[in-house]
């Protein structure tokens, strides 16, 4: 696991692990929030008629929930990426960045990658960020969820 800040956001990192787990262990990340699913193994979510009964949409290439009141409701993928909100929020574009294979926040050969990633926050706002491709990223502006995830044991390397 690795740590850092960058303009007011705490960032972990680790080598292995699954956002699921991350989930499971701090259900609080997504639990009362919307998100946006910005990729899903590399495309768009696809809604199904039950999700989108529920509150699901499409717009765009982004995928957006209902407030999240269980974690089963966030269906995992490989290669995905999301963005957490306290209320509803469109997001106009985004440029996901979960694809870009080996993409490490510790890595210099990504600083590129690095300043979209980081551009498309500032711009937006998200209270989080959610990456599971090669590594598991996570990014906070809270301070508290930060915290707690950073205690939490995702995998044996840790």
């Amino acid at each position: 696991m690795t740590i850092g800040n960058h303009c007011g956001y705490y960032w972990i990192q680790w080598e292995r692990g699954s956002l699921g787990h991350l989930l499971s262990e701090v259900p609080e990340i997504v639990l009362g929030h919307y998100l946006v699913n910005t990729s899903s193994d590399s495309d768009s979510l696809a809604v199904s008629e039950a999700e989108k009964a529920a509150g699901w949409r499409s717009v765009g290439g982004l995928t957006y929930s209902p407030v999240i009141t269980e974690i089963s409701a966030i269906r995992h993928e490989q290669f995905e990426e999301w963005l957490t909100f306290e209320t509803p929020t469109k997001v106009p574009s985004w440029e996901a960045v979960v694809n870009f294979c080996g993409l490490s926040l510790t890595d210099r050969s990504y600083d590129w990658i690095h300043a979209k990633l980081w551009g498309q926050l500032e711009r937006f706002r998200p209270e989080s960020f959610l990456a599971q491709g090669e590594r598991l990223i996570f990014i906070t502006r809270n301070a508290h969820l930060h915290e707690v995830a950073r205690g939490k044991k995702l995998t044996a390397t840790d």
